[in-house]
């Protein structure tokens, strides 16, 4: 599971991005079926969406002023980042690191493409 969605009538809408778990189901894969949504974390933001960028920038912003020190990869420490801008980038890191066990990516090419944001995960 990765999203909860209304489908109807050939229409999908989605209603809340989750943290990405596996989902057993005695069902063929891509069925829809209900699920209690006790066991779902949603997520703050949508990390596939226009949200997941102004949060970037806000943070490309800062790294433009940003004089203290960095990682040996030159990324900038999460404690170092003011909390409104870290704390919603921490979490976007936790998701795509889950949401990369799920993917189809035979070659890790996927894998390969994901930087997390800061130094310390």
């Amino acid at each position: 599971a990765a999203a909860v969605a209304d489908i109807a009538l050939g229409h999908v809408q989605l209603q809340k991005l989750v943290h990405p778990l596996r989902v057993a189901v005695n069902q063929p894969i891509w069925t829809p079926y209900q699920f209690d949504e006790s066991f779902l974390t949603a997520e703050p933001h949508n990390w596939f969406g226009p949200e997941a960028i102004v949060l970037e920038k806000r943070f490309e912003d800062f790294t433009k002023s940003y004089k203290g020190p960095r990682d040996a990869n030159g990324r900038i420490p999460s404690n170092q980042v003011p909390d409104e801008i870290a704390k919603p980038l921490l979490i976007e890191d936790a998701y795509w690191a889950a949401y990369a066990n799920f993917v189809n990516d035979p070659n890790e090419q996927f894998k390969k493409q994901l930087r997390p944001i800061f130094s310390n995960q």
